[in-house]
């Protein structure tokens, strides 16, 4: 008996991967079953998928033998169609987007195709039309705006005009990103191993991923692209292999930094790989990596050659709006100690700083321990975006089916050291822009640049809705500076700058304290019985954000 149980042993991994996924495909059912008022087919779709993936259960556990090829096919398949339709439906049951970036996207669209410079153009007029509530959307900057232009290299929007072509008019922004999400969940799902490809329908199914792909995250137009790009990078190099194999990843990296700036933080990586990997073919390290960064280069120029023809500086303008315009601080890295009221400021300019030695560690770790950092740097490089004044969950999780993608497909790296340093100089060669690193952390959070304390708040509808605030203000700095506020209630995205009363700019001389009132840009629900809240004054010089402490809100009525 006792070697019967243990014979299927090496099978029982894949299976209860794919019974995950199995039971992901009725919970799609599940998910189905309510959306009948959007699409009434649903009415028959949600059964059936509710059975298959019951069914598919008791099959992938049916005898003790490996699942066979023909159910992992099958499931896969149920799998892409169950995620992909409850998306899609999703998306039809919506009149708005959820993103400003998927607004703009569709508004540079349509202004390319009437003719006209979508980065020398305003989209407000079209994206405006496209959100709803859009105080609660817009991209903030520091200096008291918001994003009204196109941020984003051209690929962003080209890649969009054959669905209008089409004829697809309904939010064609976040079904053009479904399908990318869906494409590269299946072309990891085509590379990965047979043992570990459950893993790609799982994060098909997850929340996480499809979901907020298919509700305004435009980060899914890269990664595909991206995929392609690491898939077997280090083939570059091995005459052996097709060109088409070989040449395909420069190209779609350059299709990738042509989309958004997120993949540009790969490109070092990628090119520095490619390089030590030269070696170890024995061809011209040189020529080798100029070659690779040429065609990387060239693809993306000719993507936005158009757009650098048509007004080389709006274009130029556009694709760095977010370094030249700080945006305001934002998202799940160590921004979030000031964002929260744990620190009273943060200075955004050290951590930009910091972000850029961080980059410069895991590269130096790259070289120096290349053996053991080739298959896992791209699972280290969200890392990277962690420092930075904006590192929103998007920019710290999209990268890791990118990385698995490499990790499974890469050859192990040669024994042959890349470098004749110690290893005392590699830990020097490492510890110095670490400890910059650090320094740069630290003095970020050193010196506050505004005390805020709230004097009162004023609500409306038995607590239930802000309608004013005032708060003290203190500079603490030897500057003049012009603060701009925002009320954290923790909503999903800031819902815009409080306006000053009598709308007059908010100018605070050197260590000068003012005491404001303020109220809001639109209806602001208050937080609820108990809950803490807190205000955020952000400067564009210097370039900050500082908070009061969090606070509880006692008005409205207790909870039951």
């Amino acid at each position: 008996m006792e070697s019967d149980l243990n014979a299927p042993t090496q099978s029982l991994a894949p299976k209860a991967g794919w019974t995950l996924v199995a039971f992901g495909i009725t919970l799609g059912g599940f998910g189905a079953w309510g959306s009948w008022t959007t699409v009434p087919l649903e009415a028959l779709i949600a059964p059936v998928l509710i059975a298959a993936g019951l069914i598919m259960v008791a099959l992938i556990w049916r005898g003790t033998k490996p699942m066979s090829q023909a159910l992992e096919y099958s499931i896969m398949g149920l799998a892409t169609v169950s995620a992909f339709a409850n998306q899609l439906i999703s998306i039809l049951g919506r009149s708005y987007y959820s993103t400003d970036s998927a607004a703009f996207n569709e508004a540079a669209t349509r202004i390319l195709l009437k003719g006209k410079n979508p980065y020398a153009t305003s989209l407000l007029p079209y994206a405006s039309q496209l959100l709803k509530d859009i105080n609660g959307y817009w991209t903030y900057t520091l200096g008291g705006g918001h994003v009204s232009a196109v941020s984003y290299p051209a690929g962003a929007f080209l890649l969009e005009v054959p669905l209008h072509w089409l004829g697809i008019s309904h939010l064609p922004a976040d079904i053009l990103d479904l399908i990318a999400a869906t494409v590269a969940i299946v072309f990891m799902w085509w590379v990965l191993p047979r043992s570990i490809r459950w893993l790609a329908p799982a994060l098909l199914m997850s929340f996480i991923y499809l979901n907020g792909f298919a509700n305004g995250g435009t980060d899914a137009l890269f990664i595909p692209f991206l995929m392609l790009a690491v898939w077997q990078w280090d083939r570059f190099s091995d005459t052996s292999k097709s060109v088409v194999l070989r040449w395909s990843g420069p190209v779609a990296l350059g299709i990738a930094c042509a989309i958004k700036q997120s993949p540009w933080f790969v490109v070092p990586f990628l090119v520095i790989g490619v390089g030590l990997e030269a070696r170890h073919y024995g061809r011209r390290v040189a020529l080798t990596v100029i070659s690779y960064a040429g065609v990387v280069v060239a693809t993306f120029l000719a993507i936005n050659l158009p757009f650098i023809i048509w007004s080389a500086s709006a274009w130029f303008h556009g694709i760095v709006l977010p370094m030249t315009d700080p945006l305001i601080p934002d998202g799940n890295g160590i921004v979030t100690l000031a964002l929260h009221g744990l620190v009273p400021s943060v200075r955004i300019g050290y951590l930009s700083v910091a972000g850029v030695l961080a980059e410069v560690v895991l590269l130096v770790a790259f070289v120096c321990w290349y053996r053991t950092m080739k298959r896992a740097w791209l699972f280290v490089l969200p890392l990277v975006l962690f420092v930075p004044g904006r590192s929103l969950a998007s920019y710290l999780v999209d990268f890791l089916p990118v990385a698995i993608v490499a990790a499974v497909t890469l050859r192990p790296a040669s024994d042959t050291p890349v470098v004749s340093l110690s290893p005392r100089l590699r830990q020097v060669a490492l510890g110095i822009p670490a400890l910059g690193m650090v320094i740069m952390v630290l003095l970020a959070f050193a010196r506050p640049l505004i005390s805020m304390k709230i004097v009162w708040a004023a609500s409306a509808d038995q607590g239930q809705e802000m309608i004013a605030i005032r708060v003290a203000l203190t500079n603490d700095t030897n500057t003049s500076i012009t603060p701009h506020l925002m009320v954290n209630t923790n909503t999903a995205h800031p819902n815009g700058f409080w306006i000053p009363a009598h709308h007059q700019s908010i100018v605070l001389g050197p260590h000068e304290t003012k005491v404001v009132t303020l109220y809001p840009p639109t209806w602001v629900w208050a937080p609820g019985r108990g809950q803490f809240w807190s205000i955020e004054a952000f400067t564009k010089t210097p370039a900050g954000v500082s908070t009061t402490v969090p606070m509880r809100w006692m008005q409205g009525k207790p909870p039951n």
